[in-house]
């Protein structure tokens, strides 16, 4: 039986460097405003979330993915995840279920925002 080493792992979405989060997101000890109950309307763009892995240690950023899930700070508490444009026009073409959300932000990706 031949084992498989698997290289890379998809990255998901960190939020630890994004400086205006302004209490909307999730930190050490602090609950943000968008959580589960609690959706807001007047959230800034978030400027960055970047991709990390906490099993492949090199690079992270290999793969521009259309939805990632978050990890580490400054993250909403509300189930969800980081998706692209392109992913969110789509998902709007359905009847989504209320309440939910789509709140703008940056993402880092090999030294661009």
């Amino acid at each position: 039986m031949k084992i498989l080493k698997v290289e890379k792992e998809y990255p998901q979405a960190n939020g630890e460097k994004i400086t205006n989060s302004n209490g909307y997101l999730s930190s050490t000890g602090n609950i943000g405003k968008i959580k589960f109950e609690n959706y807001v309307d007047d959230a800034p763009i978030f400027d960055y979330f970047y991709l990390y892995s906490t099993s492949y240690q090199k690079e992270y950023d290999w793969i521009l993915l259309d939805a990632y899930s978050y990890i580490g700070q400054n993250t909403p508490s509300a189930r969800g995840f980081l998706v692209s444009k392109k992913f969110k026009d789509i998902l709007e073409q359905f009847n989504i279920a209320q309440p939910f959300r789509f709140y703008e932000s940056m993402l880092m990706y090999r030294g661009e925002n």
